[in-house]
C-alpha cells in the first residue's frame, strides 16, 4: 500500500505563533488514496475538493486509555462535498497517532487538494 506522507515544503506548513501563512500557495494534489503526516496535537488538515461529486475522507482512530475509537470518522468518514474545503482536527495524538502519525484514507484523488496546518506555541 503506498502512502503519500505531508511534510514540510509538501503540503505541510507550520504558522508560527502569531505568525501567518498563504494556505492557497501550500496544498499540494493527492497522489494516493492513503496520506500521513507527523502530529503533535497542533495539526489540523484541510481536504479541498475540486471534483464533480463528494469525497469521502476516513480519519484512523487509535484506542485510547479506555479502549475507545472515534467509530464515526473512523468506520463512516466524512464528505467533503464538491467544490469545498473542509478541515479537520487538531488531533490528540492520544487518540489518532499511530507511530507519531496520523493516517488518512480517501476514497479517491482526482482533483483532491491537501494540506496540513501546524500552529506553533
Amino acid at each position: 500500500m503506498a502512502i503519500q506522507e505531508l511534510k514540510p515544503g509538501a503540503g505541510y506548513v507550520t504558522v508560527p505563533f502569531q505568525g501567518h501563512a498563504n494556505l492557497t500557495a501550500s496544498f499540494v494534489a493527492a497522489t494516493q488514496t492513503n496520506i500521513s503526516f507527523v502530529n503533535d496535537g497542533y495539526c489540523v488538515l484541510f481536504v479541498q475538493n475540486n471534483s464533480g461529486g463528494d469525497r469521502l475522507v476516513k480519519i484512523q482512530s487509535e484506542p485510547d486509555n479506555a479502549g475507545r475509537i472515534d467509530e464515526a470518522l473512523t468506520n463512516d468518514g466524512f464528505d467533503v462535498p464538491t467544490m469545498t474545503t473542509e478541515m479537520f482536527g487538531p488531533f490528540r495524538p492520544i487518540w489518532w497517532n499511530e507511530a507519531g502519525k496520523v493516517f488518512i484514507e480517501l476514497d479517491a484523488i482526482a482533483t483532491t487538494n491537501l494540506l496540513v496546518v501546524k500552529y506553533q506555541f
